[in-house]
């Protein structure tokens, strides 16, 4: 659904890639991964309010990215 979004241009890109990032976070958070109809409500809420965030532990977040190695 993200790449039709992307490809089709119907929406500004910020829009569908803010969504894409609530996405990810929603799923880091649950430790599962999104379904169509989770990332489709996440669309919506972002397309409403462009600067929707989902609150989350900063020290969470922390945690999770000083394991990464890059």
């Amino acid at each position: 659904m993200a790449c039709c979004l992307l490809n089709a241009r119907s929406v500004p890109t910020s829009v569908t890639e803010n969504a894409i990032q609530q996405a990810v976070v929603l799923g880091t958070m649950s430790g599962s991964a999104v379904d169509v109809e989770t990332f489709e409500v996440l669309f919506h809420a972002v397309t409403l309010n462009p600067s929707f965030k989902i609150p989350f532990p900063v020290t969470f977040f922390h945690t999770f990215f000083n394991s990464w190695v890059c």
